[in-house]
């Protein structure tokens, strides 16, 4: 029991570098800036007057934040631009780590009032980043997301004198949990169909044309190659994934295989912004050394490059 109580002790109150997070942090409000600006048709749709808006009382949308710009005065243009533009301005203090926690707050407050009555024109990407956004809210309030390569900690060491700060892994894991548990539900909730059951369901997702970017109909010609992508897919979800990405052995190979898995959805289906926000979800398993193993080997590329060039 002792033995216990010190690796859960390990894995939620060890203390670790806080770099990963806070690159994590900016990467994902990169992500909002371009998310955002390529929603904006829909917004206009859903709140301005001449739109959906006047639909919205006839199916209630949950309590607040998801209603709060429901009743925007009239479905005024002016207010609804206002917000949108103040959504870019909370983005870009929150990416820049400047007033961090109330940036987080707001952050989380404003995809909750954009995305919550969104009936139509959403898709799972959408409870994705709402996810993201409450989990970096709780990260930053905690005071996790700002501790590098933010306006906030460059201050507190002026002050303090603070050098290289580390963190509790805790905020770290609730990302990391959270991944794993998408992963393992969406497997889980696959379990429901026959067709997902008796091997058939991706025969019928490249036999259909309305979501393909390319034609894929000729694989439905190799039942035992669409059976088994069927059943592998099931058996990343459901138990690749959740059990091996914890080990650091078998953590780059199944990071890995879910990046080639999710780019191969975007190029042939028409999924909208879902693989990407999964692939950036990734950033939460990755650590220091990652992130410098990465560098070397872009270093190495960039010198046989230049290598080549002199020659």
């Amino acid at each position: 029991m002792k033995e216990l109580m010190v690796l859960w002790d390990r894995f939620f109150f060890a203390r670790v570098d806080g770099r990963p997070l806070a690159i994590f942090r900016i990467a994902f409000g990169a992500y909002l800036l371009v998310f955002y600006w390529q929603l904006k048709w829909i917004l206009e749709l859903f709140f301005l007057k001449t739109g959906f808006v006047v639909h919205l009382t006839s199916k209630p949308v949950a309590s607040f934040p998801n209603n709060l710009f429901v009743n925007l005065p009239n479905g005024s243009p002016t207010w609804f631009y206002f917000l949108y533009g103040a959504t870019f301005a909370i983005i870009a203090f929150f990416i820049l780590g400047l007033g961090t926690r109330i940036a987080a707050v707001l952050l989380w407050v404003v995809t909750c009032g954009w995305l919550g009555p969104l009936a139509v024109g959403s898709n799972s990407a959408d409870n994705v980043v709402r996810t993201l956004s409450f989990l970096f809210m709780v990260a930053a309030i905690a005071g996790h997301v700002n501790t590098w390569y933010s306006l906030d900690a460059r201050r507190a060491r002026r002050t303090a004198g603070v050098s290289d700060p580390q963190i509790p892994v805790w905020s770290t894991r609730l990302f990391q949990v959270q991944l794993a548990l998408i992963y393992f539900f969406s497997g889980f909730h696959k379990l429901a169909s026959n067709d997902w059951y008796n091997g058939s369901a991706l025969h019928y997702v490249f036999f259909q044309t309305t979501w393909s970017r390319v034609d894929l109909s000729w694989a439905t010609n190799f039942p035992f190659v669409t059976g088994l992508m069927t059943y592998a897919t099931l058996f990343y979800e459901l138990v690749l994934f959740p059990a091996l990405v914890w080990n650091r052995h078998t953590r780059v190979p199944i990071l890995a295989f879910g990046i080639l898995l999710h780019l191969s959805i975007a190029v042939t289906m028409k999924v909208f912004v879902f693989g990407e926000i999964m692939v950036l979800f990734y950033l939460c398993f990755l650590t220091p050394e990652h992130y410098a193993q990465l560098v070397g080997f872009w270093r190495r590329c960039l010198l046989k490059v230049g290598k080549r060039g002199e020659g």
